[in-house]
């Protein structure tokens, strides 16, 4: 079974001779398979899928990486990356064309402003602590991240919807908003999580999901980070 958006997404990559071609040699398709395929861009389709093994896990999300990448220096347009990701023909030829270019990209000189939209930076561990206790969750683990200035931890105030914002530092790809959650380890709610997502971007600190495919390629199963989801 599939989410009903994805039906037409197959129908139309099955009337894409290339992208047809790489559904026919997958391993399996299924919502991720399915739906990372149609979001590349054409010409990609086919290279990389082909050159790939578990293609849909370690593309999922390049559709925002060339965009990224770009406004951080690397290349002078999009059109410019997708062609070079477009004579890809193997593996290590596309890991090592993303190590490349992530390692043209500048190193971070300062931490992410102290307050960001409603939110506002929690610098001292037992701040952190105070709500990890009160929302019940694992807020008060960060603090050697904290300290080492690898990480940094945000209070978005509000009466009716509070909420924790996590920033990592990914190394040359620079701060990323990882997770948003409210007491007790709760989602927010969808408009809540664009509005957050969109006042961090504001300030230069996108969500991670812009990397996921770069950390993917560049890192595979080891990951440049722990799992976020295994501490929320």
């Amino acid at each position: 079974m599939l989410i009903r958006e994805n039906y037409q997404r197959l129908v139309d990559s099955l009337a894409d001779p290339e992208a047809a071609q790489v559904l026919h040699h997958a391993d399996q398709i299924d919502d991720t398979a399915i739906r990372v395929l149609a979001d590349l861009p054409q010409k990609l389709r086919k290279p990389l899928a082909s050159a790939l093994p578990d293609w849909s896990r370690k593309l999922n999300g390049l559709t925002d990486s060339p965009q990224f990448l770009v406004s951080r220096g690397v290349g002078s347009n999009v059109d410019e990356l997708i062609a070079q990701l477009a004579t890809v023909t193997a593996w290590p030829q596309l890991a090592a064309m993303i190590e490349f270019w992530v390692g043209r990209l500048p190193l971070p000189e300062t931490m992410p402003p102290a307050t960001v939209g409603n939110a506002r930076r929690l610098d001292r561990v037992d701040t952190v602590c105070s709500p990890g206790r009160a929302w019940r969750n694992c807020l008060a683990s960060y603090g050697s991240a904290i300290d080492a200035g690898s990480c940094a931890v945000y209070l978005w105030d509000d009466a009716e919807r509070p909420a924790a914002c996590l920033i990592n530092r990914h190394g040359r790809l620079g701060w990323l908003l990882d997770e948003v959650k409210g007491p007790r380890n709760s989602e927010v709610e969808p408009q809540q999580f664009a509005l957050i997502g969109a006042a961090f971007a504001d300030v230069g600190v996108p969500s991670s999901q812009v990397v996921r495919a770069i950390e993917n390629i560049i890192y595979g199963d080891s990951g440049a980070l722990r799992s976020i989801d295994e501490d929320w």
